[in-house]
């Protein structure tokens, strides 16, 4: 059975899908009209899928693919799918794979939560293909929330989603003349000192030697595509 909730469940499981799925309800679970969230469950009660649809993605957490749920997220018509590797197969998600990188941080530090995103989107948008006004929107939105934190350098920024004891970076980036210097470790260093729980970070081949070098270790893939 497949139903919405307004609350999620706790599933003692790591995984990437479900601490996007959290950051996501941490900054929107009091927004059904922006994210909705649904739960698939057994004959038992046991709850075998949990899965959430903003801005027309998709992200799914699953423990095997029934045809319920192939044919309910079929319905839902997605722009994209995110799910962890064996579950995009196992549905039928064609796309780029990506490696996921886990840390586990015990920092203290205070996070920033009042940095300028204005420079931080005009950081971001030499490297990724975002809307400025959407983006400062949702990031704002987050930090209000207490749904993410940034770091801000003067030549580099990242931004990062939480969700009690999980965290997802969703950006690190550094001007293109200052990079090799160092900086990314840097900035990655104060990630790690303003969040205490497991720090995720997904990222193509050519960026995973930078996180090996930082201390994560790689734990898997995940699929971005489509069905």
């Amino acid at each position: 059975m497949i139903k919405l909730i307004d609350k999620l469940p706790e599933i003692e499981e790591e995984s990437v899908a479900l601490a996007k799925i959290g950051c996501t309800f941490c900054a929107y679970g009091n927004y059904p009209q922006i994210a909705l969230f649904w739960q698939q469950e057994n004959e038992n009660g046991e709850i075998t899928a949990l899965f959430s649809l903003m801005d027309g993605n998709l992200t799914l957490f699953a423990q095997g693919i029934n045809e319920e749920l192939r044919l309910f997220i079929k319905a839902l018509s997605p722009a994209t799918v995110f799910a962890e590797a064996k579950t995009a197969e196992r549905l039928g998600v064609k796309g780029e794979q990506v490696n996921v990188v886990r840390f586990f941080c015990r920092g203290n530090f205070e996070p920033q939560k009042d940095a300028d995103l204005k420079r931080i989107f005009a950081l971001f948008k030499k490297d990724f293909n975002i809307n400025g006004d959407e983006f400062i929107a949702d990031l704002s939105h987050r930090l209000r929330h207490g749904a993410a934190f940034c770091v801000l350098k003067e030549k580099g920024a990242a931004v990062v989603q939480t969700a009690g004891e999980n965290a997802l970076i969703t950006g690190i980036c550094v001007e293109s003349k200052d990079r090799k210097q160092g900086l990314g470790s840097e900035i990655l260093g104060d990630i790690k000192n303003s969040f205490s729980g497991t720090l995720y970070a997904c990222c193509e081949d050519s960026v995973l030697p930078f996180y090996l070098k930082n201390s994560f270790e790689q734990i898997g893939y995940c699929i971005i595509g489509r069905i």
